[in-house]
């Protein structure tokens, strides 16, 4: 009998204008976050985080705030660069010279280290 996994994780699933509201809705005390959350199809927490940066926010940042996840702010490869180390990566894998997962690693570091990218120390 096969097993069912467990569902994956859906990180950042949702659009920004059904944040916003949601955000508006709790700041302006008509719900609560759990309420807004159900009502928007969000996870409570990640509503609650959102809710609590808003609140703590100056006016200024208010007004620039930003409703959405941002997963390219700790992204070390620019896209051009990711593309050309996939495509090396999965040709030396067709002609059967597959690196290892470590040896991968090895190879994207030195790649950013050679190209003066910002890369995390570990």
């Amino acid at each position: 009998m096969v097993r069912n996994g467990k569902e994956k994780r859906k990180i950042g699933d949702f659009d920004e204008e059904s944040m916003k509201r949601a955000v508006l809705n709790v700041i302006d005390n008509e719900i609560s976050i759990r309420a807004a959350a159900r009502e928007a199809n969000l996870v409570h927490m990640t509503l609650k985080r959102y809710v609590d940066k808003y609140r703590n926010g100056s006016e200024e940042e208010r007004l620039n705030f930003h409703f959405a996840p941002r997963y390219d702010v700790n992204k070390v490869f620019p896209k051009e660069l990711e593309d050309q180390l996939r495509d090396y990566l999965l040709t030396s894998c067709r002609m059967h010279h597959g690196l290892t997962r470590k040896n991968a690693m090895m190879l994207a570091y030195e790649l950013a280290k050679i190209n003066n990218l910002k890369y995390p120390s570990s």
